[in-house]
């Protein structure tokens, strides 16, 4: 049977991004609020924080801050793959698409040695948690999306209150702060403040056991993208069209 290794087998490909070097990143205060029309702002919202879309100048908008976060630099909420709910520990064990492993898939699966077929490669919108929480119009980003925002905006290290990751530059000059959240394994919570780990909305093909995810971390260029198994727990940030 194909494997991979559990946390990451392969890099697919690194984009290179303008990053500041040496020494603690600068946090523009002065940044303008970016005006977003009430019809980009989610049905469901933090307590006392809009999430809204903000556009970039790419084919979707993208969400101001995390699922589950109530400013943009927070880490919010974590989710397995196809999962809409958090939960207490994020193993095969509990994973609600495997009947206990990584060829025991129940669903979103091309390939008869990973469990049962039903050709679905790409979430759909009763299994996605952007669509269920803050409303139909919605959705996780695909792969795809995903490479549009590493490889057609500027990513620039940077700290928002003391919390790292990427600030997020559109051609427009809109931008986005992804902050770096970590990742649920079992009962913990790892690399947080370290590394940033979002899913897509797409499986990996050649390994259904896993899903794309965008990856950056606390060294080096931002935008490695990678596969995670499903079962983890990871960030959620959301487009609109």
């Amino acid at each position: 049977m194909k494997r991979i290794a559990i946390f990451l087998a392969s890099m697919l490909f690194v984009f290179s991004c303008a990053c500041n070097e040496g020494g603690k990143p600068k946090v523009n205060i002065d940044e303008p609020v970016i005006e977003v029309d009430s019809a980009d702002v989610a049905e469901v919202e933090p307590e006392g924080f809009r999430i809204a879309a903000v556009d970039l100048g790419l084919s979707v908008k993208w969400a101001n801050a995390n699922i589950g976060a109530n400013a943009p630099e927070e880490y919010g909420d974590y989710y397995a793959w196809g999962e809409t709910a958090t939960k207490d520990k994020y193993d095969w064990s509990t994973y609600k698409y495997s009947k206990g492993g990584p060829a025991e898939l129940t669903k979103y699966n091309i390939d008869k040695e990973f469990g049962t077929v039903d050709k679905k490669m790409v979430l759909l919108a009763e299994d996605d948690a952007a669509t269920a929480i803050l409303g139909e119009k919605w959705r996780i980003p695909t792969s795809g999306e995903w490479e549009e925002l590493l490889g057609k905006c500027e990513w620039t290290r940077e700290s928002v209150n003391d919390v790292a990751g990427f600030r997020v530059t559109g051609s427009n000059g809109n931008s986005i702060f992804i902050p770096a959240a970590g990742s649920r394994d079992s009962k913990r919570t790892s690399h947080v403040g370290e590394d940033g780990f979002y899913w897509s909305a797409t499986i990996l093909d050649a390994e259904p056991s896993a899903a794309m995810s965008m990856h950056f971390g606390s060294r080096g260029s931002a935008g490695m993208y990678m596969y995670h198994y499903r079962f983890y727990g990871q960030s959620v940030r959301a487009v609109s069209e």
